[in-house]
């Protein structure tokens, strides 16, 4: 018994050339839809990597404000332990000037570090961000922590400067809120230079005091941290 394959009805070179055609269209729409979803994922990434610097030009303008108030912390703290040493029995500071700290936005990078937008990102630039973001947040949770608690301890027993033990207390309240301005500075010199490599200029824009402009605190217009009562 023989078998005999159907023959088309324009020959197999003829569909040949069809099922080719047909192929040939597939492929086509399979690498346009490949060259739209490319840009699409370009376009995404394009406007998170935007935001981000967005975001971190308003932090590093934060942490210029920190750095430029730095003088002025110092300045205070030697006033405290002039007044410590030097006041009367009895007297109390009525009022103690303290740092004004601006807390880091992070909440760019914590919505878009898990999305495709930011795998999609060169490595050397996605570990940059990493880097400083992570550090803006260590940051904030122990330094500008640390100081603002150290801070209130100091200006607590300086108000109740007339008991002894408060007065004695004060000395290492004092270390304490030195140190930890200290870790401030250290933070603004760990983050500034990272900030320059990723092309992060500040952004004051949004930054101000109820309404008025901004004005830096440094050591020559620092006011006096002390008012005595």
């Amino acid at each position: 018994m023989h078998f005999h394959l159907p023959k088309p009805l324009h020959g197999w070179r003829e569909l040949a050339g069809e099922v080719g055609i047909i192929v040939l269209g597939v492929l086509i729409a399979l690498s346009a839809e490949q060259v739209v979803e490319a840009l699409h994922m370009r376009s995404e990434t394009d406007a998170v990597r935007a935001s981000m610097r967005d975001e971190l030009a308003n932090d590093r303008a934060r942490w210029e404000i920190t750095h430029a108030q730095y003088p002025c912390f110092l300045k205070r703290l030697d006033e405290l332990e002039k007044w410590r040493k030097n006041a009367p029995a009895g007297a109390t500071l009525a009022h103690v000037e303290r740092p004004l700290l601006w807390n880091a936005h992070v909440s760019t990078w914590e919505m878009a570090r898990s999305s495709p937008a930011v795998t999609n990102m060169p490595l050397a630039e996605r570990d940059s961000l990493a880097s400083v973001y992570q550090a803006l947040e260590i940051q904030q949770e122990q330094a500008n922590v640390s100081t603002v608690s150290a801070w209130k301890k100091v200006a607590a027993l300086a108000e109740a400067g007339d008991d002894p033990q408060n007065r004695r207390a004060l000395r290492l309240a004092i270390i304490d809120a030195r140190q930890s301005t200290d870790q401030l500075e250290n933070a603004f010199n760990y983050l500034e230079p990272r900030f320059v490599a990723l092309g992060i200029k500040p952004d004051f824009a949004d930054l101000h005091l109820i309404g008025h402009p901004l004005t830096y605190v440094t050591a020559t217009n620092c006011p006096p941290v002390t008012r005595a009562g």
